[in-house]
């Protein structure tokens, strides 16, 4: 009995085969489902549950804010052949704190549930993010890893609000709790480790390691910049269109359109993969943001409006695939894709943020795109040292 579950724990697995890659996409398509939903999610809860505002909205602040914190755990284990075990614990984690939350609907419990359930999604995101660093094509993958997110997102939104209809809030938390452990058998197809456990930054030489530690941090940087440019605007989109004088139905049916332009960005990085490297892409993508931000703040009427959002969703989906395999580039264990985890989370959460301020001091929504215009400059800016290495390593294209 332990020799045969030990085989199936420990058994390796081809790292870029289709069921190694496919069931990474797979599971990171549903794991941070909570993204797409949250706005279904908080209104059940205000009306059917009687949660304030706060306490709706704290239900996912605390579940995206475990999933961003799992990144320090995941320091511990990112250099020792425990991924899939990792995974696996985690799954059967979320799937508990699921059915727990099922029956534990009020403000006191529910965050706590929550939370811990995000410390569980997180680590699995952590393992995803690692295991396709780890592939041989990892432009296509990261993308496939987007595409997946994108598409199980607009299932989910499709579905979710018709079950919870039926169901209520209790049919969703069972509903993902079956959903997590469902998941256990793709889970199998993760690999046990890293390939390049021999081969991390603390086995190079001292003054080579403080450079690309110096390089990995630049890097994030540029990501950082991304991230808050990328959401600080996109979550006042709605606003942003009231203001140039469309009407709700306007605005909904732009950015419900602008979802399958951003399907469309990320299959355009997955099919282009890194046949032009990674410069030109990024440089294409983050060029294409900025000039759908400059169009954005010239817009007056619907279809301004829909081309900047279009070219907006477009050029965020197809760059950020690019990104994640450029930070692949510095270091092939792994472990700087887990530290992106929670990069990439605090720059979500600090985009909102600032423009919030921006907004309760007095400015207006152009201000707005010209913060988000100038963090995208940025970004490009702290991502070119990863290129000149390249270039002075004679290794070709980034």
């Amino acid at each position: 009995m332990n020799q045969a579950s030990n085989s199936w724990l420990n058994k390796p697995v081809n790292l870029n085969s289709f069921a190694s890659i496919g069931s990474a996409v797979l599971i990171a398509g549903v794991v941070p489902i909570v993204l797409m939903v949250a706005p279904v999610l908080v209104d059940a809860l205000m009306s059917g549950y009687h949660f304030t505002g706060p306490q709706g909205g704290s239900i996912i602040t605390t579940e995206l804010g475990g999933m961003a914190l799992a990144t320090i755990p995941g320091l511990l284990w990112a250099n020792r052949p425990i991924w899939r075990i990792m995974g696996l614990l985690s799954l059967v984690l979320m799937a508990v704190m699921y059915f727990l939350s099922a029956f534990s609907l009020t403000p006191e419990t529910l965050p706590i549930l929550r939370f811990i359930s995000g410390l569980a999604g997180g680590t699995v995101m952590s393992v995803i993010l690692a295991t396709i660093s780890q592939s041989n094509n990892p432009d296509r993958n990261f993308g496939w890893w987007l595409v997946s997110q994108l598409v199980i997102g607009a299932i989910g939104l499709a579905i979710i609000p018709r079950l919870m209809s039926n169901f209520g809030l209790q049919g969703y938390y069972i509903f993902m709790g079956l959903v997590s452990i469902a998941l256990l058998i793709p889970a199998l197809n993760l690999p046990i480790g890293s390939p390049n456990l021999g081969s991390n930054i603390n086995s190079t030489k001292p003054s080579s390691s403080f450079k690309i530690m110096a390089l990995a941090g630049i890097t994030m940087l540029g990501i950082l910049c991304f991230c808050i440019g990328l959401n600080g605007t996109w979550i006042f989109m709605g606003q942003i269109g009231a203001g140039v004088g469309l009407t709700e139905i306007n605005v909904g049916d732009t950015l419900s359109t602008a979802s399958l332009f951003g399907i469309l960005g990320a299959v355009s990085a997955t099919f282009l993969g890194g046949r032009v490297g990674r410069l030109l892409p990024i440089l294409f993508g983050i060029g294409l943001l900025i000039a759908a931000l400059m169009f954005m703040h010239n817009a007056h009427g619907v279809t301004p409006y829909a081309v900047a959002a279009f070219m907006f969703k477009y050029s965020w989906t197809f760059t950020f695939p690019y990104l994640l395999a450029a930070l692949s580039t510095i270091d092939r264990t792994g472990k700087l894709l887990v530290i992106a985890n929670i990069v990439i989370g605090g720059g979500m959460s600090i985009g909102p943020m600032i423009s919030g301020n921006m907004l309760g001091s007095g400015s207006s929504y152009t201000a707005i795109t010209v913060m988000a215009m100038t963090a995208m400059t940025a970004a490009g800016v702290f991502l070119l040292p990863i290129w000149l290495r390249k270039k002075a390593a004679g290794e070709g294209e980034l």
